[in-house]
């Protein structure tokens, strides 16, 4: 009878090394607007797959291409602007071709009220004096935003004010902090717990979504082959378009 114990405590334990063994890793590069949506995502990916555990590494679009440039090994990557993607697929580093997962949308924050119509004259007075943005070089976010202030004639005036941050989520910090008086995020921020009840949101109506997406990049294909496809093809899931909705993205670029 003990030897039959033994037998079976070690088969148990046997079975327990080779279920962590079995268990493969993917980790998936995204935008860092993108990091709270993806959370959920992940959860729910992981549930359907015990055997894959997925990690998420956010940061700018720009700094996660140029990781990924140097050889990061991520086997999926999710950039807020389809142009990092599409380089990184001419470069020959991902052999599919990117395709759109979802469109995000630009939001204004501010400290106080400001009506859709008042944000240009709002960010001109002289008790505006930081307005956060991302850094517009590396994150897309904070390229539209530049855009968008260009657009209404207003960039040149509120430069001197412009507090940046490398990607939307050090915008975020400052928007938690209430140190800035100002700023333009993703929407996705909103949503967020720690960020929804501070200050006051709108989402720039006058700007189009901004396509989100990629690919499993070259590292995916060859290593970890159907986990790393089997959640990019998660992500057009209608589980995993509900989230991205409930945070803010759309399916549609209108």
């Amino acid at each position: 009878m003990k030897i039959i114990k033994i037998l079976l405590t070690s088969l148990a334990a046997f079975t327990l090394i080779s279920a962590a063994n079995a268990q493969q890793t993917i980790r998936v590069a995204v935008a860092a607007n993108l990091a709270l949506p993806m959370q959920p995502i992940k959860q729910a990916f992981e549930k359907q797959h015990p055997d894959v555990k997925v990690e998420i590494i956010s940061a700018s679009s720009g700094k996660l291409t140029a990781q990924i440039k140097n050889k990061a090994p991520f086997h999926i990557f999710i950039s807020a602007n389809m142009f990092y993607p599409e380089n990184l697929h001419q470069d020959g580093i991902a052999r599919n071709t990117p395709q759109i997962v979802t469109y995000g949308r630009l939001v204004f924050w501010s400290k106080s009220a400001v009506s859709e119509n008042n944000i240009i004259s709002f960010l001109n007075e002289s008790n505006t004096k930081t307005i956060a943005i991302a850094q517009p070089e590396l994150a897309p976010y904070g390229a539209n935003a530049k855009n968008w202030l260009m657009q209404h004639d207003n960039w040149e005036n509120v430069q001197p004010k412009i507090v940046y941050g490398e990607s939307v989520g050090k915008v975020n910090q400052y928007i938690y902090s209430e140190s800035v008086n100002a700023a333009f995020t993703a929407a996705s921020a909103m949503y967020g717990k720690q960020l929804k009840d501070k200050g006051h949101w709108q989402v720039v109506k006058d700007w189009q979504g901004i396509p989100h997406g990629g690919m499993v990049l070259n590292y995916g294909i060859d290593h970890e082959t159907k986990a790393s496809s089997d959640f990019f093809k998660f992500l057009f899931s209608q589980e995993a378009q509900k989230v991205f909705d409930s945070f803010g993205y759309d399916s549609t670029e209108n």
